[in-house]
């Protein structure tokens, strides 16, 4: 059978239509009336201000589109948040958000919508803001140090991270300073050097001008003591024939060669065996060529960051400080000092925390710097300089003679370990031993200068001598760790002399918030610890710097 169509009178389909029109319009509305949206506000600004919002805390509630008492439920959501919210936090948002100064004391109300509709007061609650602690005296009271380089020369610790780690592992450096650039080591000497970190270090090789032609660098003359939890640094010298042998006595490293060495013959190159190529050099910069066969071996270890080389460790300014047993012997020449990364010496200046004579009867501690007269410039450029019609002056002073009855203990420099330190900033060199200060140059003393273009002989140096005002270096210094020689010892009955050395530390002073709190904060002194800023007071953390 056939279904007639369905028929709508007009009285029926009026109102259907009206409501499905109303559906359409709607929709929108009541799509836009699906959230509840909640701030909290400063009550006095006026009622829900929207420029006097403390905290936004964005939609709080969802609700259905045809959902009842949508009000009285937006109403309880964002009251609770109000109630959620501490009076601390309160006081953080009115003192962040809308730059209230504290203390302060009022209410906070919360302010809710739903959807587009404006917004409405709901609760409020008094809040009472204490005033902030004072901020930190920046830096606080006494001396105040943060360690930026310290090797004790224990080898790669069992905890280090992949990247400490790696700074072991690599393949040693050897510099020849002044005359290459860094360069592989010998293979033999890898193994033996496990225990350097070889991101601070390169170490020396070939000839040392320092040593007046007697010596050239070795890495084999490198070793590392380590014991009962300690570690140490062994630096040797040895005589050797041409060919490289040993010569002379048995090997003896300074543990065992606590006695008073006999009285040593001096030989002059011209009575050394015949069989080295190495000369006397009076003159480091007068293009002399390599030398390799020495009568000596000697070792030594260098900071220098190059662009082909480790990265090195330089510094401008701070506290630069050795642990170390110093060697006995006839032509012993133990040093720890400080070269400018960039400049020409010795305008851009030299720092010598401890240099020893041999046999060590004292020791002393010196600044090297220059001038370009007449007009006092300092850091010259030597060419420079002399385009100029100026002279190159050598300034030099040292801290005296430094004698074992000068020290607290007592103890001869061979016997027992002393520190030697230097601390330098842009207004003076302090040079002590074992915390006691020997020496205070401050800049522009008056000090001992010499004229570096005029030949001293003789007969006319106390001429050219004369008093300049000195110059405290302002660039960074790299360190230098080495037993050099001097004077003229005989390779024939040359006894091996060992520097031990416990430790090189460098530091720099903390004058700022964010050299004692890196990562924010501010520094408790008492404690030593930062407080992250907040009025929670969040989880602290040690301070980088300690008191000294």
């Amino acid at each position: 059978m056939r279904v007639p169509p369905l028929r709508l009178n007009a009285s029926f389909a009026a109102p259907l239509i009206a409501l499905s029109l109303a559906s359409i319009i709607a929709a929108p509305a009541a799509r836009a009336d699906s959230h509840c949206w909640c701030k909290i506000g400063k009550s006095d600004c006026g009622d829900c201000n929207p420029s006097c919002v403390a905290q936004d805390f964005g939609a709080v509630a969802d609700f259905t589109t045809f959902q009842l008492h949508k009000d009285t439920l937006c109403t309880q959501a964002c009251n609770a948040k109000l109630a959620g919210l501490t009076q601390d936090a309160a006081c953080t948002d009115l003192h962040s958000n809308l730059s209230v100064p504290l203390p302060w004391s009022g209410e906070v109300e919360a302010c809710w919508h739903v959807g587009t509709d404006e917004s409405r007061v709901g609760n409020r609650t008094r809040v009472a803001c204490a005033a902030p602690p004072p901020p930190p005296q920046y830096p606080p009271p006494g001396s105040w140090w943060k360690v930026t380089l310290f090797d004790n020369f224990k080898g790669k610790p069992a905890d280090a991270s992949p990247e400490l780690a790696s700074c072991y592992d690599r393949a040693p450096s050897c510099s020849a300073i002044y005359v290459s650039g860094p360069e592989a080591c010998p293979p033999e000497v890898t193994a033996r050097l496990a225990d350097l970190n070889k991101c601070t270090w390169s170490v020396m090789s070939k000839s040392s001008f320092l040593s007046k032609g007697l010596a050239s660098f070795d890495p084999r003359e490198i070793e590392f003591a380590r014991g009962n939890g300690e570690g140490r640094l062994l630096l040797t010298a040895h005589a050797v024939h041409p060919d490289g042998t040993a010569m002379g006595p048995p090997e003896q490293h300074l543990e065992s060669n606590g006695q008073l060495e006999p009285e040593h013959q001096s030989a002059k190159p011209s009575s050394w065996e015949p069989g080295y190529d190495c000369v006397w050099v009076d003159d480091p910069w007068n293009g002399h060529p390599l030398r390799y066969k020495c009568p000596f071996q000697t070792p030594g270890l260098i900071s220098n960051p190059t662009p082909n080389g480790p990265p090195g460790f330089a510094q401008q300014y701070g506290r630069f400080e050795i642990r170390a047993r110093l060697p006995y012997g006839y032509g012993s020449f133990p040093s720890f000092w400080m070269l400018p990364a960039s400049g020409s010496w010795p305008g851009a200046g030299e720092l010598d925390i401890f240099e020893q004579n041999q046999m060590a009867a004292y020791m002393f501690q010196t600044l090297h710097t220059g001038d370009c007269s007449p007009s006092l410039l300092a850091d010259f450029d030597p060419d420079g300089c002399h385009k100029a019609g100026g002279s190159r002056w050598h300034l030099q002073k040292n801290g005296g003679h430094t004698y074992a009855k000068d020290l607290p203990d007592q103890t001869a420099f061979w016997k027992g370990f002393h520190v030697f330190a230097v601390e330098w900033d842009k207004a003076a060199l302090r040079f002590s031993v074992d915390g006691v200060v020997q020496n205070t140059i401050q800049d522009l003393d008056y000090i001992g200068a010499e004229n570096m273009d005029v030949p001293h002989h003789w007969w006319n140096k106390k001429k050219w001598s004369t008093q300049m005002p000195a110059h405290i270096p302002e660039r960074p210094f790299f360190l230098f760790l080495e037993l050099a020689l001097s004077g003229d010892p005989n390779p024939g009955d040359f006894i091996p002399q060992t520097m031990a050395v416990d430790f090189v530390r460098a530091s720099q002073r903390c004058t700022t918030q964010a050299d004692f709190c890196p990562t924010g904060g501010d520094f408790d002194a008492p404690s030593g610890r930062c407080i992250p800023q907040g009025m929670g007071r969040p989880r602290t953390y040690a301070s980088p710097c300690t008191k000294q």
